[in-house]
């Protein structure tokens, strides 16, 4: 087993700012997110530079704007009192399953060898131990700081499920939201899309199960930020959300807070473990 070290990660953080108006001036809060925003191996690639219709997709969603708040991505969506439920979703890949979003974490732009799930493990744990492979992509141990409870959680890979990936915008709810209708390549692509994953505690992400914006992270001082990330989602893909994630997300983050420019030109990450 080899244990990766620690100063390989220093780079990979970038922090989600948070601009914050008090009074006559501006103050800047950076948050650190633990490399969930940033966390990326120098083998990035954006996703306006992939072919097709996914390169599009993004370049023609992405902010033209310096700053933009929560209320500049709420007008861009589409919110709707409920959503419907939509028939023919089945997660399962078993030849009686119609495999709605592809193999679970099984990337289509990937090349590294590795699994989406390996790949979001290796940003975000640290203390990382990996098995004896050729690839460097199956973690036996490490430590997770899990953003959505502020809880350390301990990582093993013999030692059952303690620690969950998620979508922070679920598949089911993107399924009704308008999933249902795309191609399953774009299907694929957003169930391993790094900008809608992270690694954390089993207990949080069974509490939410599909939820929208009506869960929330325990952990308060990450709410903002996990609004900000669930409607950016959304806004990329062109999901539908409802009456309710907009009252929440109204009424969570303060009236001033503006999502930096970083995050809203974000580029999507290939990550590939280098």
């Amino acid at each position: 087993m080899k244990r990766l070290r620690r100063r390989s990660f220093r780079r990979l953080v970038w922090p989600l700012l948070i601009v914050i108006s008090v009074g006559a001036g501006t103050g800047v809060w950076p948050i650190d997110l633990g490399g969930v925003l940033g966390g990326l191996p120098r083998e990035l690639s954006a996703l306006s530079s992939l072919p097709g219709k996914l390169g599009d997709l993004w370049q023609s969603r992405k902010s033209t704007a310096v700053d933009e708040n929560i209320g500049a991505l709420l007008a861009q969506l589409t919110v709707v009192d409920s959503l419907p439920n939509v028939t023919g979703y089945e997660r399962g890949c078993s030849r009686s399953q119609a495999c709605s979003f592809g193999p679970a974490w099984s990337d289509p732009s990937d090349h590294s060898a590795c699994s989406t799930r390996d790949r979001i493990l290796r940003v975000q744990l640290t203390d990382v131990v990996f098995a004896a492979d050729l690839h460097e992509c199956r973690i036996e141990s490490g430590t997770l700081h899990d953003l959505y409870t502020g809880d350390v959680v301990h990582y093993s890979a013999s030692g059952g499920t303690a620690v969950h990936i998620d979508h922070l915008f679920a598949v089911h709810r993107a399924w009704n939201a308008g999933a249902w209708h795309w191609d399953q390549s774009r299907r694929a692509a957003f169930a391993n899309d790094p900008v809608n994953l992270l690694a954390v505690s089993a207990r949080a992400n069974l509490s939410k199960g599909d939820a929208g914006l009506d869960w929330l992270p325990p952990n308060q001082g990450y709410r903002c930020a996990y609004i900000a990330r669930y409607l950016a989602v959304a806004v990329v893909y062109d999901l539908a959300i409802t009456i309710s994630d907009r009252d929440v997300a109204q009424s969570q983050c303060p009236a001033g807070a503006t999502i930096a420019s970083e995050f809203a030109g974000m580029p999507h990450a290939v990550l590939t473990g280098g």
